[in-house]
């Protein structure tokens, strides 16, 4: 069963890492238009995709990792993906 992003993206194997218009799809022209106009969204977005790949890559072995941190990557990407969705709502 495919995890949401709200409900905890990471928890388990992804499939492939999740473009942000694939995490939060009900904001996608929001995260367009910021990605556009504001250097501080695209560089927070930048700094998600970085993390989320390199998640992907530990948990498929590509890149093996210490499982503290993969964990600390995770968190990572959480705290990037949490102040990604500020953004979008101010």
């Amino acid at each position: 069963v495919e995890q949401r992003a709200e409900e905890g993206e990471g928890t388990g194997m992804d499939e492939r890492p999740r473009a942000l218009h694939e995490v939060f799809p009900e904001h996608a022209d929001t995260i367009k238009r910021l990605l556009e106009e504001d250097p501080l969204f695209k560089q927070k977005a930048e700094e998600f995709h970085y993390l989320s790949r390199a998640v992907h890559r530990a948990e498929i072995k590509e890149e093996p990792v210490e499982e503290v941190e993969q964990i600390e990557l995770r968190k990572q990407r959480d705290i990037a993906k949490d102040e990604l969705f500020r953004l979008i709502l101010l």
